[in-house]
């Protein structure tokens, strides 16, 4: 199977997984806060990852000093900044708006990486990304694009991961997943309980004990697995292909929402899918065979 392919399974699965992640925090703010609920996720987080390096005996890649600096900068990008904006947009929006806006990210990796000459871009592509953005239009339209904290924040978050998805590309590419995702996870937990013992009411037993089987699935299953699996995808294939393929994740999010948390999905949600659909087909295949036209970016970018 070419890696081009190995790639779009990891980050089907990765998208699976993540798009539970709304759906389950929410089930966690009953007792615990925003910063509580990441803190705690994200350190659970690390079980996986050390596991995994322990089974292949991984560990010395973590003294490969060339991969520190952008562990370091994809733990401040998306380790921090991202899950905080993410966390705090789920306070004050729906985790079915959460999901559709984060598709935004599609568009500013499109314009960020492009722009910085990481990436090429090809024209179905190109095609996918505006079939995407007319998705999440749709869903903004239905609420006269007024706009809460929650969607800024959320905005704020989509802006903030191109960047860091591009270092996690250079630390994949000298150490393995399993490690820059424990280095990284290593890093950002202590913060996050920091700023909770801070800026965040006591955390009691009891209310830990209440949350307790949301938090160990948000920390193995979306901060362990999906993670991992996204990593591995964007190793394999563009970040801006990755992230557009993704597409049908907010699908799954609104479903999940419906069975779970009994928010049916609104009419211009269910429209919307059109769009996403035609988005993933045109993401997944080339255009005229083995040629591709590309729209911007050289050729000593990350293509197909």
């Amino acid at each position: 199977m070419k890696q081009e392919r190995i790639g779009e399974l990891y980050l089907v699965s990765s998208a699976v997984l993540w798009s539970l992640l709304p759906v389950v925090t929410v089930l966690t703010y009953s007792d615990l806060t925003p910063l509580w609920t990441v803190a705690i996720s994200n350190g659970i987080g690390i079980v996986p990852f050390a596991v995994v390096i322990t089974l292949k005996g991984s560990w010395l890649q973590i003294w490969k000093r060339e991969a520190w600096a952008s562990v370091l900068m994809t733990a401040l990008f998306n380790g921090l900044l991202f899950h905080f904006f993410l966390f705090m947009a789920l306070t004050e929006t729906s985790p079915g708006n959460v999901s559709l806006l984060g598709q935004m990210e599609v568009f500013f990796s499109f314009l960020i990486l492009t722009l910085w000459g990481k990436e090429r871009l090809f024209k179905p592509h190109f095609l996918g990304a505006i079939f995407m953005v007319l998705g999440a239009v749709l869903i903004l339209a239905e609420n006269k694009f007024e706009w809460n904290n929650g969607n800024l924040y959320m905005l704020c978050a989509t802006a903030l991961a191109p960047v860091g998805n591009n270092f996690n590309q250079e630390a994949r590419k000298i150490i393995d997943a399993s490690t820059a995702l424990f280095l990284r996870s290593s890093l950002t937990t202590p913060v996050f309980l920091i700023l909770a013992l801070i800026y965040e009411r006591t955390l009691t037993p009891a209310k830990l004990s209440h949350s307790f089987i949301f938090l160990i699935i948000n920390g193995i299953f979306m901060f362990g697995l999906a993670k991992l699996f996204w990593l591995e995808a964007i190793h394999r294939i563009p970040i801006t292909k990755a992230v557009s393929l993704a597409a049908f994740g907010p699908g799954l999010t609104l479903i999940f929402a419906a069975v779970i948390l009994g928010q049916k999905p609104t009419t211009a949600q269910l429209i919307a899918f059109g769009p996403l659909v035609i988005c993933t087909v045109l993401l997944t295949r080339r255009a005229g065979g083995e040629k591709t036209t590309v729209i911007l970016g050289s050729e000593s970018g990350i293509g197909d």
